[in-house]
C-alpha cells in the first residue's frame, strides 16, 4: 500500500496544475500475496473527504495439493478473469493520467499570459501521510476507534 500511495503522489506532483476530478478518477492496483491467498487491491483518491481509498477488488485461495485441482481451477479461471476486468480499469486510468498532462500543459500555459491566475496545487491537496503501525508500538487502545458494529 505504501507504494501505491507514493505512486499518486508522485502522479500529484509530476502534474499539479491538472484538475482535482479528473486525479480522483485514477485508481492504482497491486497484487498482495499473503501466505496461501493471493488479493486484489486498488487504492484511489477520494476528493470529498481527502482520504485515499483501499478497496479489496478480489481474493484467490491458494489450495496446493494436487487432489484440490478440480475445486482450485474454477476459483483460479474467477480470479483471473477479474483481473483481466481490471486490467480494463487499468487502461482507463492510463487515459485519465494523459488527461491529467493536457490539463496541466494547459494551465500552464493559461498561467504564463495571466498575471492574476491562481491556481491550487494537486501537490498541496494529496499528500498522504505513509504511517506504518506497529503492532508491540500501537496496539493500545485501537479497539476503541471501531468499527463498532457486528456480524452476527
Amino acid at each position: 500500500i505504501f507504494g501505491s500511495l507514493a505512486m499518486l503522489k508522485n502522479i500529484a506532483d509530476e502534474f499539479s496544475f491538472a484538475k482535482l476530478d479528473t486525479f480522483s478518477t485514477i485508481k492504482i492496483f497491486f497484487l498482495h500475496a499473503a501466505g496461501d491467498t493471493l488479493y486484489l487491491w486498488s487504492v484511489c483518491f477520494e476528493k470529498d473527504g481527502d482520504i485515499y481509498e483501499l478497496w479489496l477488488e478480489h481474493r484467490l485461495q491458494i489450495k496446493p495439493y494436487i487432489e484440490d485441482k478440480f475445486e482450485n481451477l474454477p476459483n483460479f479461471v474467477n480470479f483471473f478473469w477479474n483481473m483481466k476486468a481490471s486490467i480494463c480499469l487499468v487502461c482507463e486510468s492510463v487515459k485519465n493520467i494523459l488527461k491529467l498532462k493536457e490539463e496541466h500543459s494547459a494551465a500552464l500555459v493559461e498561467s504564463r499570459f495571466k498575471s492574476n491566475y491562481t491556481c491550487q496545487s494537486l501537490s498541496e491537496i494529496v499528500n498522504p501521510s505513509i504511517l506504518k503501525l506497529v503492532e508491540e508500538d500501537d496496539k493500545t487502545g485501537m479497539a476503541s476507534l471501531g468499527p463498532f458494529y457486528s456480524l452476527i
